[in-house]
């Protein structure tokens, strides 16, 4: 073996023999160009970049799971019969008229026996007859006042009393409503080559990180589902990529118009200051419907408005309750809402100027009650294991799910837009 000798202080060579090539930082220490004899220091573990983005998720596959057996699932809503009619047609009715003309398809609501309140002048009227749109009624029941009904005059159902002997009661039905998701196919996969498996790797084996990391991204795309996806069928017909069909699932929000929740939507903070007087409004709206305990998504703008307001009504609630993830209750006279702080809106900032004005989701948060929302399973979460052809000489794994949402009466939900920075 030929040994290589050097001197100090050489403008050419390191000095001591040597830690580091003074030249260029190396930590190898470039000796004639050889490595040096250092070890380095490296931490074993990947530091991966995680803003855990699958709040709702994980909630509803531990609170709210539910199998079904085919792609496309369905169920049946229905609602009360409305109890309030808000205009007249036509023109305002005088105190002595008998009848009124309601406003059109409204009249149905109205059956003989029926007592009305007019909210504007408070005169009590009973519907003596119904054609159509409309009632003939008879005027100042009790000790009310007959007064004339404007077009504009709000009147509410009160009740009804029917005559001795009568007749059954005339039927008001409603019609079910039949509404219908699918189950959308997710894959995620990753491959290492089995020189990368057989080799001492800092951050432990290739393959045993890549497990983590891509289930960590099969989930944000479920959970991305949940909120933004839409509903379609697709055809072979319309795409090269497609051979049999493509199910495509409906999210909770997806572009404003085609998710679940479209009733109740607060737009109206989008210019200045959202208040917490005007949070206490959209409280009464977001609790008017299904359970006093309800669940807010928050972007970070949104977490830190609610807490900046009322620090006395925030509870923090133990961790170990909620699966893992950091939950604050709010208290409010209307409902309690457990605040979460759903850092996927962040990725959304921009969809606002595509989507309608106001609709940033970076300054928005989204009220569920979780007791109306399924996360349904055709296929549950599997890892898929060699699934490379027999000759590749890597390890190709996957994971897979089929899976969609099911909302029941989006009308116990409400999204809120508007936040700005505290």
């Amino acid at each position: 073996m030929a040994v290589s000798y050097y001197t100090t202080g050489s403008a050419s060579t390191p000095g001591p023999r040597g830690i580091l090539d003074d030249s260029t930082g190396s930590p190898y220490g470039v000796i004639s160009g050889r490595y040096g004899r250092v070890m380095r220091e490296v931490f074993n573990t990947i530091a991966l970049l995680d803003a855990n983005n699958t709040a709702l998720l994980t909630l509803t596959r531990k609170l709210r799971k539910k199998p079904t057996s085919q792609m496309k699932f369905e169920w049946f809503e229905d609602e009360f019969p409305a109890q309030t009619v808000t205009s007249l047609q036509g023109s305002d009715s005088t105190l002595t008229d008998t009848t009124i003309v309601v406003k059109s398809g409204e009249g149905v609501l109205g059956r003989p026996g029926d007592l009305w309140l007019n909210g504007d002048s408070g005169e009590v009227f009973y519907i003596d007859a119904v054609s159509t749109d409309t009632w003939t009624i008879i005027r100042g029941i009790g000790s009310t006042t007959a007064d004339d009904i404007a077009t504009t005059d709000n009147l509410y159902y009160i009740g009804n009393a029917q005559d001795q002997g009568a007749r059954a009661r005339d039927m008001l039905a409603t019609q079910t409503q039949n509404v219908f998701n699918y189950a959308q196919l997710f894959k995620e996969m990753y491959e290492v080559a089995n020189d990368t498996k057989a080799s001492s790797l800092y951050g432990g084996p290739d393959l045993v990180y890549l497990r983590q990391k891509h289930g960590k991204i099969h989930n944000r795309d479920i959970e991305r589902m949940m909120w933004f996806g839409v509903r379609d069928d697709l055809k072979a017909s319309q795409g090269t990529s497609i051979t049999n069909e493509v199910y495509t699932s409906r999210g909770l929000l997806a572009d404003g118009t085609n998710g679940f929740l479209t009733t109740n939507s607060s737009t109206s903070n989008s210019s200045g200051d959202y208040t917490e007087d005007e949070f206490d409004t959209d409280l009464i709206t977001a609790f008017r419907y299904g359970g006093a305990v309800k669940f807010m998504f928050c972007s970070p703008v949104a977490l830190g408005n609610v807490s900046s307001w009322g620090r006395a009504a925030l509870q923090v609630v133990p961790r170990d309750k909620t699966f893992g993830i950091n939950v604050t209750r709010y208290i409010s006279p209307h409902g309690e809402l457990n605040l979460i702080n759903n850092k996927l809106f962040q990725d959304f900032s921009g969809a606002g100027t595509v989507w309608g004005a106001g609709l940033d989701y970076d300054s928005a948060a989204v009220i569920l009650d979780l007791e109306n929302i399924y996360y349904r399973v055709h296929r549950d979460t599997v890892l898929e294991m060699n699934i490379q052809e027999n000759d590749r000489d890597s390890t190709e794994e996957q994971y897979l799910t089929r899976c969609g949402l099911e909302v029941h009466n989006e009308e116990t939900c409400m999204d809120i837009y508007g936040f700005r920075n505290v």
